[in-house]
């Protein structure tokens, strides 16, 4: 379990311990009465504080997400990660399997892009220049 699905299930579980307070039948002494209502009015900070701890959980997520995006590599870069050579990256880039900018000379790749590369191509031969736009047209053919 993961520890925003934690946060979720506290947050819940806080949530219904409070309707239980509420509808109980609270006949007993004043003493137990104050603690229950005690009780019922921290149950929303509590609540309040693990939100905001979820939310920073989140954005910290998205905040990542955000930066991997924006992780430009260098077509030397790519074909070090892929295991291929820049020339390989090139034919690659040209048959439009991978995105590039171009950036001056050469070319930049988002992390992104080289992670859509490989979810797309998993499982395909893409070797050479002929089996890479053989792959390509049957995923464009789907």
């Amino acid at each position: 379990m993961t520890k925003q699905e934690e946060l979720i299930l506290k947050i819940i579980s806080l949530s219904e311990e409070r309707m239980r307070l509420l509808n109980s039948n609270n006949n007993d002494s004043s003493l137990n009465f104050e603690k229950i209502n005690k009780r019922i009015n921290q149950i929303p900070l509590e609540v309040e504080n693990l939100k905001k701890e979820l939310y920073s959980m989140v954005e910290v997520k998205e905040e990542k997400e955000k930066a991997s995006y924006l992780n430009m590599l260098t077509q030397e870069e790519v074909a070090q990660k892929l295991g291929t050579t820049k020339q390989h990256i090139s034919v690659l880039r040209e048959l439009g399997l991978i995105q590039a900018i171009k950036t001056g000379k050469g070319f930049m790749f988002s992390q992104r892009e080289i992670e859509r590369f490989q979810e797309v191509y998993r499982g395909c031969d893409v070797s050479n220049k002929l089996k890479a736009l053989e792959s390509y047209r049957k995923r464009e053919s789907n």
